[in-house]
């Protein structure tokens, strides 16, 4: 993601973001970390600065949103002594890390692109200025679309 990048997506009313996400997926856990397009309308968007979001779905309530300080040198600071006090204590939390089969890339999403040329894709958004082509596709999966793009 490049500054041009930026001020694209800020035309478009959208922010690049880092987000994690994990979910269920065939009979497992899909995970993946991205620069992902949000829309400036949504609250992930508006976290600024030392501040992280993290939302959970789920089936029985709506959507829980923990905000809060998450990087920065002092809540940095802050969580390392936390952890280092925590590993000198005899009551810990053991996983086996050893049975991580059932985990799993999360290959669909839409995708944002950008190219000197139009392509042909499914979009879902198209804007052009200049020399460049921007698309933000519909949902598909990322060895679709790199068929879908071949040698371009």
């Amino acid at each position: 993601v490049t500054k041009v990048d930026m001020d694209y997506a800020k035309k478009l009313g959208y922010r690049f973001k880092m987000i994690a996400q994990a979910k269920e997926v065939n009979n497992g856990i899909g995970i993946d970390v991205a620069a992902t397009l949000v829309s400036k309308k949504e609250l992930v968007a508006n976290v600024m600065d030392a501040y992280n979001v993290v939302e959970i779905d789920n089936d029985y309530v709506e959507n829980v949103i923990y905000y809060g300080k998450g990087a920065g040198r002092y809540v940095t600071a802050s969580a390392v002594v936390s952890d280092i006090i925590k590993t000198t204590q005899v009551e810990r939390w053991d996983h086996d890390y050893e049975d991580c089969s059932n985990i799993y890339p999360i290959t669909k999403s839409k995708y944002y692109l950008r190219a000197n040329k139009p392509l042909d894709v499914d979009y879902e958004m198209y804007f052009t200025e200049k020399h460049d082509h921007i698309y933000i596709t519909h949902e598909i999966e990322l060895a679709d679309l790199t068929t879908d793009l071949g040698d371009t």
